[in-house]
Order: C-alpha cells, then sequence, then structure tokens
C-alpha cells in the first residue's frame, strides 16, 4: 500500500473592506494599506489623506477609492511580509486606536510620536505635537495611528 503525502501551504489572507483577500506578501513594499476600525484592510497607492477623506488607488489600479478618515484605525505605511508580522502590528493598531485619545505616528527606526495627524500629500506627513508641525517623508513612516477618543 502506498502512502502519500500531501504538502498543505497555508496562506494567510487578509480580508479586505472589500471582501477581497490579500497576502502579506501582496501587499508589502511600496503599497499603503489602510485598516479599519473593525480590523478589515484596503491596500492600494494612497494619493492623499485631506480632512475627512483618504484617497487611493486599489492594487489593480481599476479604480480610486475615496475612504472616510473616520472609518479608519489607521495607515500604514510599511506593511510587513510575514503573517505574524502583520497578526502584531494590527492587533497593535486595533487596541491602540481603542484606546488612544490622541493620534500615534510609528516610525520605521522603531522611535514613536503621540500628537494629531494633519495630512499625507505628496508623500509627506504632516503631524502637530503641542506647537510644532513635523513634515515627515512617508518613507520613513511605519503608521499612523488615529485617536478612538478612548472608546
Amino acid at each position: 500500500m502506498k502512502t502519500a503525502s500531501i504538502l498543505l501551504t497555508v496562506i494567510f489572507l487578509i480580508t479586505a473592506a472589500s471582501g477581497e483577500t490579500y497576502s502579506p506578501e501582496a501587499i508589502s513594499g511600496t503599497h499603503e494599506v489602510l485598516v479599519f476600525r473593525d480590523g478589515n484592510v484596503l491596500p492600494g497607492q494612497l494619493f492623499s489623506v485631506l480632512a475627512d477623506v483618504a484617497e487611493l488607488d486599489t492594487l489593480d489600479g481599476s479604480e480610486t477609492r475615496r475612504v472616510p478618515v473616520e472609518s479608519l484605525a489607521g495607515i500604514v505605511f510599511a506593511p510587513p511580509t510575514t503573517r505574524e508580522a502583520w497578526d502584531v502590528l494590527r492587533k497593535n493598531i486595533l487596541e491602540t486606536h481603542a484606546a488612544a485619545e490622541n493620534d500615534r505616528l510609528g516610525l520605521r527606526n522603531d522611535d514613536r510620536m503621540a500628537g494629531f495627524f494633519l495630512k499625507v500629500e505628496d508623500g509627506v506627513i504632516m503631524f502637530r505635537r503641542e506647537e510644532t508641525v513635523f513634515e515627515i517623508p512617508a518613507d520613513r513612516v511605519q503608521a499612523v495611528i488615529f485617536a478612538g477618543s478612548g472608546e
């Protein structure tokens, strides 16, 4: 009797707001990822986040989506490539969002800042801390987590 080996590859899929799924590998690299308050995600090429709307092109470039900022827990500018790292980052964004009274900015070098997110435009994030407005290139930022008003 012959025995057969079956190799199962489990691919971690991230559920998007549109019901689509993406592997961490598919959304890592140069794409940003919107993280919704319910944990769903939407990867794409972010154009801007002004006042109350985030605009991004979908991964396949077929459409531009406008997403209300109030529906977001955060934006990831440097998506991780492994399931474990995604689990940790998404959990951190959702938990921090739920408890935070101020927006949070995490740089790729692990520095953190609390303050007020102002906007993203032309690859630059504007973030205010106390009376100082910082202009930070988006390629230096891991993620922005929006305040959830300590919900």
